[in-house]
């Protein structure tokens, strides 16, 4: 699987340094993937990995994370709720994020998509890709 997310150029760097960690790609390993997918352990580079965020320029000004966590296979022992949670936390881990690397009078539009590589039911719809509502995410600090 992997994780990248596309931001505004004007992006703070120590928010797109973060995404780009070590530490970030832990985190995400340990508090969506291994509880909501199921990975097993030991995990490797090769199995899940952080590619470095690219830079995008939007059509409206203002701040933007798009995120796709792309390659997540669909097999016998994740369901429907697994991938919904996982979306769910994987918004959460970067709400965090922004939450600790921007300051209060600023915000960011986050958006977070799961790319499965074959559709599943949801609500009557065949989907391969599930994505969270755009929302704007302040962050925390002074």
């Amino acid at each position: 699987m992997k994780l990248k997310a596309v931001l505004d150029p004007d992006t703070p760097q120590a928010l797109v340094d973060f995404l780009n960690s070590r530490d970030f790609a832990n985190e995400i390993l340990n508090e969506v993937l291994k509880p909501y997918l199921h990975v097993p352990s030991p995990w490797t580079g090769a199995d899940f990995y952080v590619q470095n965020c690219d830079v995008g320029v939007g059509g409206n000004p203002g701040l933007f994370c798009e995120v796709r966590l792309t390659g997540v296979s669909t097999n016998d022992y994740r369901s429907i709720h697994d991938f919904v949670e996982t979306l769910k936390a994987l918004e959460q881990a970067y709400i965090r994020a922004i939450h600790r690397f921007i300051n209060r009078d600023t915000e960011i539009q986050l958006m977070v998509c799961l790319m499965l590589d074959k559709p599943i039911i949801i609500e009557k719809e065949s989907k391969s890709l599930l994505e969270t509502t755009p929302i704007k995410v302040r962050g925390e600090t002074t």
